[in-house]
Parts: structure tokens; sequence; C-alpha cells
């Protein structure tokens, strides 16, 4: 693997067009444009110059790679830059690209008719005005550095009537996954940018108002605070990788739980970005501002980390049957999705989590009932697509599911419950095998099965499906679909409606479970036994006269 190195610097020490001692340019963001779109993040390689201007890239595949940078406030965009290098992947490989960046003056020439404004949304989590996504204590489970600091999905605009609010004719950007944004083409004026953030940050002193008179190129990173606060993401992982993609989305309902070291509790639940803080913990260690310990007056003064209160993040789910993929289980915590960690005062730390859910529909498991809630745009019991409009029939999430032991109808509390996840999928895990099954038939009589009903949410009170009992033997699987829609059902759309409308929920209908080991069925609705017509034998209507060849065969 190659490595690809070098300085940001400005050419005022020794004025000779390289770099020299003391010129380097500190905190500046160099990065591998890897899909051309002048903004770092995402996919892309990004790095920090340190206190000397020097950046590297490590371990760098063979290929063609674009360098590129985010150009500081006051400087002009440097001439070269972005460039193009071709690695070849050896190990001993190094290219050296140096970035000169020069002071902005007064342009020579035409005067520009457009300009760029770029910069990043970062929460500031040590307070100290400085956007270093790569400098905090934030590692993920492999040991790698992450872009903590990044601020995604937030809203910067240009306020053009310094209203306070984005308005419709107004110049607006989203925030990528690390917090950066960018305009373009940008006439020649002053500009007021601002930020919307969803709830629970604001924005730092100095960055509510920022103005900027754009002639070239332009940067304005925007700081964002909440102080003694925990604070993240809960992410769907589609690909089951343990990272967040740009393309898997936030997930919410997640109860997240905060413990600090002397067993006080707070909660919160992700919103529907999956997104969820906790501010106002308690940070303080006691006797840390004692002036009578002057051990306690070096420690802040130098090493004021060692201050720092411990608390364990812990998420919850809605069942048993979500994978968390990130974090990992800790050598402090007790399961997966539980992790420890530790906020110094006045700071703030972000905490990301990553979950699959173990769709049964793809991996049934032995004892357990499982299947989807879908809302039946059409309701005629079938999960398809509308053949008049061509919408497919969505998943229903957070719908309550439950197993009717007693068969009265309504839920208990002593009745297993779970709710629908995103993808409409619930499981029960665990099961015991139905007892009283018929050896003949293969059912258990209605009042041992697993009846497995719905409550039908609001907007949705209609069901649309039979209402099955299940029989399960040892080790054995049942998948079920479920419709709800806010359509009353009628034959003949719906074979399972009874004439006046609507299903009837004391009509059951039996499903026998299978074994998952051998079988992988797809997900389907129960369908009542037919009985066919009597069979009446077929008549032809010319009576079968044997053939006689001319010649006999010799």
């Amino acid at each position: 693997m190659s490595t690809i190195r070098g300085s940001v610097f400005q050419d005022t020490i020794i004025p000779n067009g390289i770099f020299d001692l003391g010129e380097g340019l500190p905190n500046v963001t160099v990065f591998l444009d890897e899909n051309g779109d002048g903004l770092p993040g995402e996919l892309e390689a990004v790095t920090i110059t340190d206190f000397n201007g020097e950046y590297t890239f490590s371990d760098v595949p063979a290929g063609a790679f674009i360098i590129d940078q985010v150009t500081p406030p006051g400087f002009n965009e440097p001439v070269g830059v972005p460039f193009s290098i071709v690695t070849t992947g050896d190990p001993n490989e190094r290219i050296d690209f140096n970035i000169l960046n020069a002071s902005a003056t007064p342009p020579v020439g035409p005067v520009p008719t457009a300009g760029t404004l770029s910069g990043a949304v970062f929460v500031d989590n040590n307070i100290n005005g400085i956007y270093e996504p790569f400098v905090d204590e934030d590692i993920d489970q492999f040991g790698e550095p992450t872009l903590a600091d990044g601020f995604p999905g937030a809203t910067v605009f240009l306020d053009l009537n310094n209203s306070g609010f984005l308005e419709a004719n107004e110049p607006f950007a989203e925030t990528n996954e690390a917090g950066f944004y960018i305009f373009q083409d940008l006439p020649p004026a002053t500009y007021l940018v601002r930020a919307e953030l969803p709830s629970g940050f604001e924005l730092q002193e100095g960055s509510v108002l920022e103005v900027s008179t754009l002639v070239g190129p332009n940067t304005r990173d925007i700081g964002v605070i909440n102080p003694d606060s925990i604070y993240g993401r809960v992410i769907r992982d589609l690909n089951g990788n343990g990272l967040p993609e740009p393309s898997e989305p936030g997930q919410a309902n997640i109860d997240v739980t905060i413990t600090d070291g002397d067993g006080n509790v707070d909660t919160t639940t992700t919103d529907d970005e999956g997104f969820y803080i906790i501010d106002g913990l308690d940070t303080s260690i006691p006797g840390e501002d004692d002036p009578q310990n002057p051990f306690a007056q070096f420690v802040r003064d130098n090493e004021p980390e060692r201050f720092a209160e411990s608390f364990t993040v812990k998420f919850d789910v809605p069942t048993n049957a979500y994978v968390f993929t990130s974090p990992l289980l800790d050598p402090n915590g007790e399961r997966p999705g539980e992790i420890s960690i530790t906020v110094t005062e006045d700071e703030a730390r972000q905490i990301n989590s990553t979950l699959v859910f173990n769709a049964p529909g793809i991996a049934p498991v032995p004892n357990s009932i499982s299947g989807v809630i879908f809302n039946d745009l059409n309701a005629n019991s079938l999960l398809d697509i509308d053949p008049i409009t061509g919408v497919q029939d969505p998943p229903l999430e957070g719908v309550t599911v439950y197993l009717d032991l007693d068969d009265d109808g309504s839920r208990d509390d002593d009745e297993p419950t779970t709710t629908s996840d995103f993808n409409g999928n619930f499981i029960f895990f665990d099961l015991p095998p139905t007892p009283n099954i018929d050896p003949l038939t293969g059912f258990a009589p209605a009042e041992d099965a697993y009846v497995v009903r719905v409550a039908e949410p609001d907007i949705e009170e209609n069901l649309t499906t039979p209402v099955p009992a299940i029989t399960l033997d040892f080790g054995e699987a049942a998948q079920i679909t479920a419709g709800l829609s806010n359509i009353v059902p009628f034959p003949p759309n719906n074979q399972f409606a009874v004439p006046e409308g609507g299903i009837d929920q004391d009509a059951l209908i039996p499903v026998r479970g299978f074994d998952p080991l051998l079988i992988n069925p797809p997900v389907v609705t129960p369908i009542p036994p037919v009985t066919p017509d009597p069979f009446v034998p077929v008549t032809p209507e010319d009576p079968i006269v044997p053939v006689t060849p001319e010649d006999p065969i010799v």
C-alpha cells in the first residue's frame, strides 16, 4: 500500500514557493475526493493537518485519486488543487504533495461573477472553537478514530432578509454524513449564514451569525454545543457490517438509558431520524476544585481528562429479534448495545449504535412464531401491488402483536406481546410445543393453539386477514402475515370477509408449524382448506375404438 503525504503551508517566512519550517497551516481538512463532488466525508479518506501543517494518507491502494482540501477562511483556493495522483500500491512508494495557500488579496483582472461557501457544522465536544474531528477520544470498535464532530442533517441557509428563519426564496444546503455543506455559484455579496439544528443543540457563541463577503471561495465552520451531554444516532445496519453507511437510515423509537457512577438513571427515545440526546448530566468530580489539594489543581490544569465522570449507555430494542452490530460488548458492558464511557465537565460525547433485525422471512428459528404486519391498501388480504395504482402494500411499524392464550379477543398482562419493527417484522422466541396435537390431523384444538392477534391502530382499524391458530411441535416454527387497512374488507375482493363486511375474528384458521431446518418457506397468508367439488367421471363423446393395422406385422 502506498503513502501520500505532504504539507499545507503559506509561503511567508521564505518566499520561495516551497514549504519551509514555520509556514505550515494546522487544522486544515485534506481529503481524497473519490466521488468528485468537492466535499470531504461520505466514503472519502479525510485527514486534518497537524500543528506543523503536515498530513498523511497511509495504506492507499493502487489507483487514481484526486487530492483536495477545504480552503481555510481568509485564503484563496490554491493553484493546482484539486490534483490527480496515481498510486501503484507498492508499500515502498511515497508520494509527496505540498499545498500552497495564499492569503486573500484583491483580485487582479476580471472580478469573479460567482463564489462558493463551504464548511462544516460540527459539535464542539471539547468547546475549544476549533473543528477537529480526529482529535477527540471517540474510537470505534475497530480502534479507528471516528468523525465524531461532524453534524449530519443540519440545514444551513443564507438569511437574505435577516429574519432568523429559513424562507422559501432563501438558498439552503443540508450537511452530509461528515457534517459538510457547500453553496456554489453565489453572486458576490455579503450574506448572513445561519443553521437550523435538531432539538437539543444550540449554536455555539460566535456561530449564531456568520457574515461572509463572497468574492471567490470562502469557508465558514459552524460550531454547535450542548455541554454535559451524551448524544448520537441509532442506525439501521442494512448490510450488517457494523458501520453507518450514507444510505442507511436512522431507527426511531429506540429507548436509550444512561446511568452514572452513582446509579442515577436518565432515559430518552430516538426520534424519527434515530437521533437522541441526554443533557444536563452531572459531570463534576468531588474534590476537583479543592484549593487545599495541590495535586487536584495540577491535574485540573494539565490533565483534565482524569477528572471525568463514568457513564454507562444502554440501547434497548422493541423485540429480542434485533441484533446489535455496534457497539459490541465492551469489558464493562453486560450485553451488546451497552458501553461504558467517560465525560469531562462541560464537554459532550457522541455514541452511535447500529443494529439489524433477524428478519423471520429469511431465517426462521425453531420454537418461534414470526411474520409481517402490512398496510393492506386495497383490503384484499394479500401483501401485493395494487393492479390499478401500482402501489406496493407498505409494512407497518409499531403495531402491537400478542398471543391470545385464552382466546378472549383482548390482550391480558400475562400474554406474550411484541411490536412490529420498521420492516413490519415481529417474532416470538422460545415458545413451548402446543399440547394435545391430534396425531391424525396434526393440529391441536383451538383452546391449546397459539392464537395470534394484532391490536389495530386507529388509522388502520380494519383487519383484512384471518386470525391464525398455530400448532407448534417441538423445534417447529410458523410464519404469517397480517393485514390492516383503513378500508373495510368485503367479498369478493377479500375471500376472508363476511358478507356484511370485515373479518370474523372468531373464525380461527388452523396453521401448522414447519421444521425450519428442513424448509424455508416464504411468508404467506394462511388460506383455509378448500373443499373440492365431488368427483364426476368424464365420459368421452366418442368411444375408444382399438386400431387394427391394415397389414399384419411380419
